[in-house]
């Protein structure tokens, strides 16, 4: 896993760090894994050997980052199309851009165990 954002760091060096890990981590070989995992879970959670509770805990979660994902979605159409988001971001200059970039990328990683959650949902 590339090393956390540092404002020493440069942020293009850590953003392509990144990349080049996320671009490892997703093969196609790797989305393969994961739907077997997904498989290999969910019969596990039929075969009765898991808690009635967890699985509940575990459906709750799933429906709640699904809920979060068509929220970002809507307020993301909402802002193209209403504020005319698109237009705005791409007149306000690479630089401007870069900027916002990088602090919602430092935002992201400040949340505790965000790659753990992320590779979870995928499972779910």
């Amino acid at each position: 896993m590339p090393t956390s954002f540092a404002k020493s760091r440069s942020p293009i060096k850590w953003e392509q760090e990144w990349q080049k890990d996320l671009d490892s981590l997703y093969t196609k070989a790797s989305i393969s894994r994961l739907e077997a995992a997904r498989e290999a879970s969910n019969r596990f959670a039929s075969s009765g050997l898991m808690k009635e509770s967890s699985i509940s805990v575990l459906k709750t979660n799933h429906l709640a980052l699904c809920k979060l994902q068509r929220d970002i979605f809507s307020f993301a159409t909402e802002k193209c199309t209403v504020d005319n988001f698109e237009d705005k971001w791409r007149a306000a200059g690479p630089k401007l851009r870069e900027k916002h970039y990088f602090e919602a990328m430092k935002r992201v990683c400040d949340v505790s165990d965000m790659e753990a959650q992320r590779r979870l949902a995928l499972l779910c």
